[in-house]
């Protein structure tokens, strides 16, 4: 795959944020259950080395049908080779 340039900033922290969203009507064990999916999915990808998942109303979140996935990707230097 190629990225075009401009696509990630300058200063790459090695960090991704990723927004999720369900159906209004989703329940709370609905949405945990989807946003597992999504992260054991995630971590398949040899270049994500870990992540943090949050749903539910907080102080970003405003529904219940959002989340958030903090993805830390493996260090550039450290890349794995397929």
């Amino acid at each position: 795959m190629i990225i075009p340039k401009g696509f990630f900033p300058l200063q790459d922290t090695g960090l991704v944020q990723g927004i999720t969203q369900a159906r209004p009507t989703v329940s709370f064990g609905a949405m945990a259950q989807r946003q597992e999916a999504l992260a054991r999915e995630l971590l398949k990808d040899r270049d994500v080395e870990s992540l943090s998942s949050f749903i539910g109303v907080d102080g970003t979140n405003t529904t219940l049908n959002s989340g958030r996935v903090l993805i830390n990707l493996v260090p550039k230097d450290h890349a794995r080779r397929a």
